[in-house]
């Protein structure tokens, strides 16, 4: 489950906010709003329960049971009173309640449920809902009591796009916007805010520290937590137009600029911890015009293919260029896009030459592209960094631009390159670099995500909160 930040003191009002995530309705005709079916007649219900008179022990697992000679007495308290307006159910705080949401999702028979801690104001972005009825549960909880109140919201169908074919995999091109004019700059991300998710893991992770009681923990976690950072889209995805429109969607709700790797070219990471990807090349195709469709014209960065050039010579000669190929067609399909800046993965400067770095980007069609990115999922320095990419834009005339993933640099490369010990965070994101060559310093690896199963780690892009813990307190500066 995925949470939402929770509330830092009782004399805050919480609110959630239920906007309807569906990326194709943008790249259509636009969507009704979503309806508020029905309130609960449990809005307006006394909180009702039962509390244990006398000492309690605690069994396994920390659950309380009432011991010999303990009694049980009714204790009633008045539920929170919900108000609405709009889409918009809020209630007051209580002193020592925690107040979260819970969704339910029935979709082709099967339920799915997400839990979330609320804030004041904070979206709570829904994914893959239209044409269902949703049923969100409102839940405050207290020692051996909760109190609930069940809303449901329909979110409207979508019409679909009529389709066209590519040419090349016979699937659906997604459709080309209207030119808009960027800064006079020409740099894509100068000025913007780049989006913080309130739904990571590294949220999730202070959440239960904080809930735990562990304080020195959960001010650790908010160094990665307050961050912005980069949403992956591969294989995992079964659909990528709604995933990428809802993490699209979610950003321009908050006025900012989402960041997203594009992650699934066949023959994936040649069969090592990160192997998978697309079940082939006309698959992949489709997977690059879904991604455009949920982007639907509007603002992000997106990062192609970390590591593809860097390991290409790992694959046979077909696959090598069927490689290119791909390179080439979504370099072209996400640029049709004019507000994403796309930046096609360059390794980082112990992998390749920059010589031979430069040859395969123009191979992969760098010269639609806005530049290159580099370090993604590495650790070393932003000065070696910085050098190599201006010795790779120099290869390739001087013209492009290159951000550098500072995630977890802080302290330098370690011993290996998967999960090394003794690292950390590196510069926050930001487009102020002093470089007029760099457009960003991002953090495109989520820190505290494993690397793979290896020096105790989980499996490749699983969370592991004691390496997170890790990174934040060696984190530069």
């Amino acid at each position: 489950m995925r949470r939402l930040r929770s509330v830092r003191g009782s004399a805050l009002a919480l609110a959630v906010v239920v906007v309807c995530g569906a990326g194709s309705a943008s790249v259509a005709e636009a969507a009704a709003p979503p309806t508020l079916l029905i309130n609960s007649p449990l809005l307006s219900a006394g909180l009702a329960h039962t509390r244990i008179v006398g000492r309690s022990k605690k069994g396994h697992h920390g659950h309380h049971h009432a011991g010999k000679g303990h009694r049980r007495e009714a204790v009633n308290r008045n539920a929170p009173k919900l108000t609405r307006k709009g889409m918009t159910l809020s209630w007051p705080a209580l002193h020592g309640v925690k107040t979260y949401v819970v969704r339910e999702v029935v979709k082709h028979g099967k339920k799915r449920v997400a839990a979330y801690y609320v804030v004041k104001g904070t979206h709570v972005a829904t994914h893959d809902h239209a044409g269902l009825t949703v049923a969100f549960r409102v839940k405050a909880s207290v020692p051996g009591a909760q109190w609930s109140a069940k809303v449901l919201i329909h979110y409207p169908s979508v019409k679909k796009p009529r389709p066209t074919t590519s040419g090349t995999s016979g699937q659906a091109a997604p459709s080309v916007p209207a030119p808009v004019v960027l800064p006079p700059s020409g740099d894509p991300i100068a000025g913007q805010k780049l989006y913080v998710d309130p739904n990571s893991d590294a949220v999730q992770a202070m959440n239960q520290a904080t809930a735990a009681g562990q304080s020195a923990n959960a001010a650790l976690l908010a160094k990665i937590a307050d961050q912005p950072r980069a949403e992956w889209f591969g294989d995992w995805i079964s659909n990528p137009q709604s995933s990428v429109g809802s993490w699209v969607s979610a950003a321009a709700a908050a006025g900012a600029e989402p960041v997203i790797v594009v992650y699934d070219l066949p023959w994936l990471d040649c069969g090592g911890y990160s192997a998978g990807g697309a079940s082939s090349p006309a698959a992949y195709e489709s997977f690059i015009n879904g991604v455009v469709a949920g982007l639907a014209g509007r603002r992000a960065v997106v990062i192609v293919e970390p590591d593809a050039l860097a390991e290409v010579s790992c694959l046979s000669s077909s696959q090598q260029a069927s490689y290119f190929q791909l390179l080439n067609y979504a370099v072209a399909t996400l640029t049709t896009d004019p507000l994403a800046a796309v930046y096609l993965d360059s390794g980082n400067a112990t992998w390749q030459s920059a010589a031979t770095m430069a040859s395969r980007l123009q191979q992969a069609g760098i010269a639609k592209a806005r530049g290159f990115s580099l370090n993604v999922s590495n650790f070393d320095t932003t000065a070696s960094e910085t050098a190599y990419g201006e010795a790779i834009n120099s290869a390739l005339g001087g013209s492009s631009h290159f951000v550098i993933d500072t995630s977890r640099n802080g302290q330098g490369p370690g011993s290996t390159w998967c999960n090394p010990p003794g690292r950390g965070l590196g510069a926050p994101p930001t487009a102020n670099t002093g470089n007029s060559q760099i457009d960003a310093y991002l953090w495109i690896k989520d820190p505290g995500e494993s690397d793979g199963s290896c020096n105790g780690g989980p499996s490749a892009g699983q969370w592991w909160t004691s390496y997170a813990l890790g990174l934040a307190s060696n984190a530069a500066g």
